[in-house]
């Protein structure tokens, strides 16, 4: 085995115990720098896990089911587009939450309805 193969042996081996011992443990605190958006209130228990903020973009909003199309990404994916969409510009903040273990997607998806349309708001699909 030549020097450089020994020497990657000995580096692999010496991460071994932090490899080993990686923890793939819930969050229980939201990730630095997130805040919550003022005009929704988070789902109680939530940690924000992914956030992104941006002044001024961009964003086209479905506004009908997702259909299978013939176009294909850049790695061959077949790409499925709704129908009807809406192209929005302006300040946009996506947040990622992880929700609590016993709650289902459907459980939190009709809690965020239930809050717009108590706020005067509508769901748009």
């Amino acid at each position: 085995m030549t020097r450089v193969g020994w020497g990657f042996l000995v580096l692999l081996v010496g991460l071994w115990p932090v490899i080993a011992a990686a923890d793939a443990t819930e969050p229980t605190k939201d990730i630095p720098g997130a805040k919550d958006s003022p005009a929704l209130k988070r789902y109680e228990s939530a940690y924000i896990v992914g956030y992104e903020k941006s002044a001024y973009t961009d964003f086209k909003v479905p506004l009908s089911k997702l259909e299978q199309t013939d176009q294909r990404d850049v790695m061959n994916n077949r790409l499925y587009l709704p129908k009807q969409q809406q192209e929005l510009e302006g300040a946009l903040t996506r947040l990622v939450y992880l929700i609590p273990a016993g709650r289902s997607p459907f459980e939190v998806l009709r809690n965020y309805q239930d809050e717009i349309e108590a706020g005067g708001g509508s769901v748009l699909y």
